[in-house]
């Protein structure tokens, strides 16, 4: 074989070969895509309403109005001090904020919502859930009940007639936020000052036609971590594969819990609890 033909060999065997790598590519993140399709089916062109934690602030500044700029100027003249800033956050926020963690959380359903073409909006659960209902289809509401306030009454009312979603409880213990599953094993997170370690969320589907609006996703981390990673397992595909296949088809109402490996702050692996071939899905939909 001459020298040409031999290059000529090598070339269509890297161009062969580069072509295969793509094309592995390609697939994997069509059937990652096609898993996060099928987690949202439902939510399609529909509209759908963000209900998110928020953290309330004492003495709420007032709206803007006239003259609202010379009193921010006048707060921020203290800045240096802490009630100066307390009073400008009071201000700048109309009384509440959220966290970082729900805020990126905010970014990625934001984009995410795009991509389905759904009409999207977020209100907080405190001083704004008075917004949340105008004739809204689909909702989603981020945070534990111990910190969410919608989602504690909405618990109250759902778990009246489907008590399996009640058996998981949460509760304040001195290292934290806990959660209790439904055979009693209890998950406690531990993230440390520097923001590493583990943490844990429940995601459950629902159908709500009776309640607010025809389905419901619940996004409950123990912490903001938790929930920060639990989303970014939902729309960004990356380990979904797994939940798909864990699914049983065509359940209307099921919950299951991902374990979160942080790092600095960031969610480094986010996986199916336990950690097995399956993990454990619980089928919510009898009532009781």
């Amino acid at each position: 074989m001459s020298f040409e033909s031999d290059v000529v060999v090598q070339v269509a065997l890297s161009l062969s070969g580069a072509a295969s790598v793509l094309v592995v590519q390609w697939s994997a993140r069509w059937m990652s895509r096609r898993s996060v399709d099928h987690f949202w089916r439902g939510y399609h062109r529909k509209p759908v309403t963000v209900i998110m934690n928020e953290w309330e602030i004492d003495a709420p500044g007032q709206a803007v109005t006239a003259g609202a700029v010379d009193i921010a100027v006048d707060i921020a003249v203290d800045i240096t001090d802490d009630s100066g800033q307390h009073d400008l956050a009071s201000f700048a926020t109309r009384g509440s904020l959220v966290s970082f963690a729900m805020s990126n959380s905010q970014a990625l359903l934001t984009q995410h919502f795009r991509l389905l073409r759904s009409p999207s909006k977020f209100v907080g659960d405190k001083r704004h859930i008075r917004d949340a209902f105008d004739g809204i289809q689909n909702l989603v509401i981020l945070g534990s009940p111990v910190a969410n306030r919608f989602l504690e009454v909405f618990l109250g009312e759902y778990c009246a007639s489907h008590p399996q979603l009640a058996e998981f409880t949460w509760s304040v213990t001195a290292g934290g936020l806990a959660l209790t599953l439904p055979e009693g094993e209890v998950l406690r997170p531990s993230v440390d000052e520097h923001g590493n370690g583990m943490d844990y969320a429940l995601i459950a589907s629902l159908r709500t036609s009776s309640l607010a609006g025809s389905r419901t996703i619940i996004i409950s981390g123990c912490h903001e971590w938790g929930t920060e990673s639990a989303v970014r397992l939902l729309v960004g595909g990356r380990g979904m594969q797994s939940v798909r296949r864990a699914l049983p088809r065509r359940l209307p109402a099921f919950a299951f819990v991902v374990k979160a490996q942080i790092f600095n702050n960031y969610p480094v692996r986010v996986e199916l609890f336990p950690a097995n071939a399956v993990g454990r899905v619980y089928d919510l939909t009898s009532a009781g």
